[in-house]
């Protein structure tokens, strides 16, 4: 609608402010699509236009700078959320040039620079979204292990101390922010990356109950998924097989099932089918490997190994009636 309505004004109102307004309006729309290409096509003619108009519109001036970066023209995006920053660091887009300045630096390998800037959003706009987003980074890399703030002077903060305290901070400022249900996902998924399975499940139930409605709903289920299947795999590599089972079982009736087919879950199913045979029961494994026999993508990922498994479960139970 607001396409069509701004098409309207340019071809009704030429070479008026009018214009001028709808022109940078319609490019403006084009950034919330995510068509960034067709945008900057905009923004740059219209700035030739009109080389007044961005500098004293900061909203344009960022989803300019916003689609310089999502169209991989870092070095201008640089210059272009510079310019902004220091215009008026009071303006309220400032806040979030700088977080998304701070990601550029990143994207270049200039950590320092980066951290400083992060630092700075911290101190001046800690309720602001470029402070959530400031926060989340550091989380990042702390659990990316780039970042040890016992040796960085820059962040006298408590709970800076260790990425989960760091999401945990988000959640507490701004619940009602999408970014707080971005620093739950980063929590499940740090406990997930450390082999914390069960903390990380109670992570997501936490963020399902609280975000029913999460646009991130899908991403919260394929990290269940994942942690489910993984959980499942360590249990039978330690040998716990009854657990294996029910980890398996407890995934199947947790996880919806269009979520568990793009899981794949063919791997943990070889296991949870040896899992049985271990445990001599050989009915439940010959199941399993057959449920995976019965899959088309599952004959692709698993078929020789489960056929394998499965004539080898067949001859042993063969074997204990012939005893």
């Amino acid at each position: 609608f607001a396409f069509v309505e701004f098409e309207k004004i340019l071809r009704s109102y030429p070479n008026t402010a009018a214009e001028q307004d709808a022109y940078f309006g319609l490019a403006d729309a084009l950034v919330s699509q995510g068509l960034y290409s067709q945008a900057l096509a905009r923004y740059e003619v219209g700035a030739r236009r009109w080389p007044a108009f961005l500098k004293v519109n900061p909203g344009a001036l960022y989803n300019y700078a916003e689609t310089l970066f999502q169209t991989q023209r870092y070095a201008d995006s640089i210059q272009t959320f510079l310019q902004m920053v220091n215009v008026d660091p009071s303006l309220e887009y400032t806040h979030r040039a700088l977080a998304r300045l701070g990601d550029l630096y990143l994207q270049q390998k200039r950590r320092d620079d980066a951290l400083k800037v992060y630092a700075r959003v911290i101190r001046r706009y800690p309720l602001s979204e470029g402070g959530m987003v400031s926060l989340i980074r550091l989380g990042d890399l702390m659990q990316e292990g780039d970042l040890n703030l016992e040796s960085e002077h820059i962040f006298p903060v408590p709970f800076l101390a260790a990425p989960v305290s760091t999401y945990r901070k988000v959640i507490e400022l701004a619940p009602a922010n999408p970014l707080a249900e971005v620093a739950f996902l980063r929590i499940a998924d740090f406990y997930r990356k450390k082999g914390e399975y069960l903390k990380a499940l109670g992570t997501l139930q936490e963020f399902f109950g609280k975000y029913p409605e999460s646009r991130l709903l899908q991403n919260g289920r394929a990290l269940q998924a994942q942690t489910f299947l993984e959980q499942t795999l360590f249990y039978h590599s330690r040998g716990y097989f009854l657990r294996a089972i029910q980890t398996y079982t407890h995934f199947r009736a947790t996880v919806p099932e269009s979520v568990i087919k793009q899981a794949r879950p063919f791997k943990a199913m070889l296991m949870v089918g040896d899992s049985y045979v271990r445990l001599g029961l050989h009915n439940q494994a010959n199941q399993m490997f057959e449920s995976i026999l019965g899959d088309a993508e599952g004959v692709v990922v698993a078929g020789d190994e489960a056929l394998f498994r499965l004539s080898q479960s067949a001859m042993e139970t063969l074997a204990i009636i012939a005893y």
